[in-house]
């Protein structure tokens, strides 16, 4: 099943990665994640505007740099990273994230759904 804390938190590690090639050596800010307005336009989106000062460079060329640098790697989350504009957008991969779902259903069976708690 896909997270999107999982997501976040890949991100934020291959931004603070980027940060230090370029000699950045301060704790980043946290990354902010968001719903993209259009679905076209993927299933989460990232903002880069709080990294372009600590990096010295514009939000649309770090987008672009992380994008390549998330789907350069085999580890990555199931999804394909791209650039739009000052946003890193994740299009998620919906045949990974059914499957997920219906190994949870069938190892949990009956008790799929259920909680313990009241909210």
């Amino acid at each position: 099943m896909i997270d999107r804390q999982q997501w976040k938190n890949f991100v934020q590690g291959r931004l603070e990665i980027l940060a230090s090639k370029a000699g950045f050596s301060e704790k980043l800010p946290e990354v902010m994640i968001q719903v993209p307005p259009k679905p076209e336009m993927g299933d989460l989106a990232f903002p880069m505007f709080l990294f372009a000062k600590a990096m010295k460079k514009s939000p649309n060329t770090i987008s672009q740099e992380l994008s390549d640098d998330i789907n350069s790697l085999d580890n990555k989350p199931s999804g394909t990273a791209f650039a739009a504009g000052p946003y890193m957008n994740v299009r998620l991969d919906m045949n990974d994230m059914i499957g997920g779902l219906f190994k949870k259903i069938e190892a949990e069976g009956d008790d799929y759904g259920k909680t313990q708690s009241v909210s």
